[in-house]
């Protein structure tokens, strides 16, 4: 509304520029007013700012001196300011795209720890680099988890069953024989007591669920993410690039394009 005001009462002929520190989030709203009005956008890079608020002797942060600062900075053309282009809707789709992406990894990483650190907790050496049973965050071992929580009853399961929930989850074929017998070795060293290891268990049973909701979510985003990028003119030349894959390409499109 302030903007809509201000925008309003110049006099003809005098151009306005707006000015924030980030063309996302709140800065999206105002981006969306400015757009209407026909009003130039700049980015000015938080770093550069605080580098500025320095130079300018502001002892700290402050939002009605920063304002100041970064018409300042704008009008000066100090380094770090950038004009922001319009984003079209095919680029603001890719650029969310992408951040999802990226949280839903992150609490998927956040996941994977709680889990090891369960492991740990029943058997170390499931994680030790010498386990030559499943990896600890694989298909695998998730699908082991699932059948025998905290390995309870995986002991006195037959081989030939524990063989066949490690081919459904991760085809290994030869391996899983051998797989299936360190684990079975191994659920027979755990020495956590009984009350203990039902907590564990539900832990586990969370995580175990967890995870498989992250994958199959990371795999619906990367679903949408390649048919946005195939769909992109640019990021399509993008992709013939060596290294460049459907994720920096999105990336890039979403992020850096309308710099």
């Amino acid at each position: 509304l302030q903007v809509l005001i201000f925008a309003n009462s110049v006099e003809e002929g005098v151009g306005l520029r707006l000015v924030s520190e980030g063309a996302r989030s709140l800065g999206y709203m105002l981006n969306l007013v400015a757009v209407g009005l026909g009003i130039e956008q700049w980015e000015i890079n938080p770093k550069a700012l605080a580098r500025y608020r320095e130079v300018e002797g502001q002892p700290r942060k402050d939002d009605d001196i920063d304002g100041w600062l970064l018409a300042r900075m704008c009008c000066l053309g100090v380094a770090g300011c950038h004009r922001v282009a319009d984003p079209r809707p095919e680029e603001r789709r890719l650029a969310r795209l992408s951040r999802l992406r990226s949280q839903v990894k992150d609490k998927h990483i956040t996941a994977a720890s709680q889990l090891r650190s369960r492991l740990v907790e029943l058997a170390p050496e499931v994680v030790s680099k010498e386990w030559e049973g499943p990896r600890y965050s694989s298909k695998a071992m998730l699908a082991v988890l699932e059948q025998w929580p905290a390995f309870i009853g995986l002991g006195s399961a037959r081989l030939s069953t524990i063989e066949r929930v490690l081919r459904s989850a991760s085809r290994s074929g030869a391996p899983a024989a051998g797989m299936a017998k360190e684990l079975k070795a191994m659920s027979r060293r755990v020495r956590m007591g009984g009350e203990e290891r039902e907590v564990v268990r539900l832990e586990i049973e969370l995580l175990v669920k967890e995870l498989r909701g992250l994958d199959s979510a990371i795999g619906e985003i990367d679903r949408k993410l390649k048919k946005a990028v195939e769909e992109h003119p640019i990021a399509v030349k993008l992709l013939a690039m060596p290294g460049v894959g459907v994720v920096t390409a999105a990336a890039d499109i979403g992020e850096v394009l309308p710099l």
